[in-house]
């Protein structure tokens, strides 16, 4: 019997003593393992998000901004195209892309851009740092918000070009010079391009098939007249038209909407209706502000709101390969589109209302009297 209870007791010590190495063995881990996680997502939910800090270096004439930020430095704190961030820069502070061109947002729209090694900051077809008070040596900071969330849209809007003129089908698509035949505007009364003086690889073109067309009077919307005298100093061609007077030089931003674009405009347009045809209208690339004037004189005589956004978009073909039936063509042609709505008090004109729409602008945006409306329309039509 004491054999007995003897093994029992020893096997009851024994089994206790296993429940409490057990015990003691595995109980604790879980509950470290538990708070060692809990910390570090803890310390991944409060870790600071990408962020690059500096200022305005620049504040150009048309309200882009450009930082002292450089391309190397974003991308080296990991910021890349198609990144969506938000800004902040004067009294601005909201979400916007990362983008290499302005064309690859909606017109109005702000964007971050990467443009060569500089980092820029801008509005679409506006003002960035006039509607956000934005003057050189104010504060801009960049943070990530969604990595690569504006890829798809930016794939898109993708725009590429070159300077090579083999890349190109003619003189003409290299240069972006045409004639503008819209609505009634008469033959060899209207031409468009890119700046026959700028400087670049498509200029000697554009000035070459100017003067082919006997172009004898130009609108200069892009360079101030100090820029003008530089540059046409260069080109003997555009020189003459100096020494003629036969040249005005505007120094015009992109913001069609603001007051600085309606009186550099009208100042444009008296020109006009004190020169004769034909008429040059450029800016430098031929493509934005000298969009929206054409595209206001042919709503003017009349031409049909799909008349005036193709050739609106023939500047987009020429320069990009932007195809009609491409989405991209159809994303970039609605900024001609609200152009458009805009000349006529915020309604899309149809196609017997361009020439009131235009009417309406000169008069009530521009200051244009009846008087010089009717002047102008003879003009163009090469009365």
């Amino acid at each position: 019997m004491k054999t007995t209870k003897s093994s029992s007791a020893l096997l009851l010590l024994g089994l206790f003593a296993f429940l409490l190495a057990l015990s003691c063995g595995t109980g604790p881990a879980p509950v470290e393992a538990e708070a060692s996680s809990q910390v570090v997502q803890e310390a991944v939910e409060q870790a600071p998000p990408i962020s690059i800090n500096g200022t305005a270096a620049v504040v150009d004439r048309y309200g882009n901004i450009t930082t002292d930020i450089s391309a190397e430095n974003l991308g080296g704190a990991g910021f890349e195209l198609g990144d969506v961030v938000r800004l902040e820069a004067g009294s601005f502070s909201g979400v916007v892309p990362v983008v290499s061109n302005y064309a690859n947002v909606q017109r109005g729209d702000p964007l971050v851009r990467i443009a060569g090694e500089v980092v820029i900051v801008a509005i679409s077809y506006g003002n960035f740092a006039e509607t956000n008070a934005v003057t050189e040596g104010a504060s801009v900071s960049i943070t990530m918000v969604n990595k690569g969330a504006y890829k798809t849209e930016l794939e898109i809007r993708n725009l590429v070009r070159t300077d090579e003129r083999s890349d190109y089908s003619s003189d003409a698509v290299f240069a972006n010079f045409r004639e503008a035949r819209l609505g009634s505007i008469g033959a060899n009364v209207l031409y468009r391009s890119a700046h026959p003086a700028l400087g670049d690889a498509r200029s000697p073109y554009a000035a070459r098939l100017a003067e082919q067309a006997r172009i004898t009077t130009v609108i200069n919307l892009a360079d101030t007249p100090d820029e003008l005298t530089q540059r046409a100093a260069s080109v003997p061609w555009y020189q003459t038209f100096i020494s003629r007077g036969n040249i005005i030089s505007l120094g015009m931003g992109v913001d069609y909407q603001s007051r600085d674009f309606a009186e550099k405009l009208k100042t444009g347009l008296e020109f006009m209706l004190t020169h004769n045809p034909p008429y040059l209208i450029h800016c430098n690339e031929g493509k934005d502000r000298a969009g929206v004037t054409v595209a206001l004189l042919g709503a003017l005589m009349g031409a049909t709101p799909d008349a005036i956004v193709d050739d609106y978009m023939k500047s987009y073909e020429n320069y990009y390969g932007v195809a009609k039936g491409e989405e991209r063509y159809t994303l970039i042609s609605t900024i001609m589109l609200d152009i458009l709505k805009d000349f006529n008090g915020g309604t899309a004109p149809a196609a017997g209302q361009t020439a009131r729409a235009a009417e309406r602008y000169l008069q009530e945006v521009v200051g244009f009297s009846p008087a010089q409306i009717s002047t102008l329309k003879l003009k163009l039509m090469g009365n």
